[in-house]
């Protein structure tokens, strides 16, 4: 199972899970902007940006 990609909301600091799979190299190296997602927790769109983003297994 390929590891998730998540951000942290910045309103409750829980972990967002951003639909995307991929490991930490690709991500590294992808082209990502303009990335949105609904937040579970507080239940706003975020939008976040690779720098952002990191890998959870």
């Amino acid at each position: 199972m390929a590891p998730n990609v998540v951000f942290t909301c910045p309103n409750t600091g829980k972990t967002v899970p951003t639909g995307i799979s991929m490991d930490e190299h690709t991500l590294a190296t992808a082209t990502l902007s303009g990335n949105f997602v609904y937040c579970p927790h507080c239940r706003q769109t975020h939008v976040w940006s690779k720098e952002q983003a990191r890998v959870e297994r």
